[in-house]
């Protein structure tokens, strides 16, 4: 169902979340995205521990799509868009 609510703890979102920082391949992430940034210095410093620690700055919702979470794994794991 498209916009339906439900309340997921947030350590089963940061859980889920880290899984799939672990998982995404931030070579092609930085190949997709390297024509959009202008130093392209910027984007060396990409990698699993970077989103790792952005994703501790996270303010916590504690109710969101259900749906957001499948196109969240889809575009993380397959790099879909």
């Amino acid at each position: 169902m498209i916009g339906h609510r439900t309340a997921l703890p947030e350590a089963q979102f940061r859980e889920l979340l880290d899984s799939k920082i672990d998982v995404v391949s931030f070579d092609s992430i930085r190949k997709d995205n390297i024509r959009f940034v202008p130093g392209k210095s910027v984007l060396d410093i990409w990698s699993p521990r970077y989103f790792v620690d952005l994703a501790t700055d996270l303010k916590y919702n504690r109710t969101v799509p259900i749906d957001y979470f499948h196109q969240l794994s889809t575009i993380l794991i397959s790099g879909n868009r």
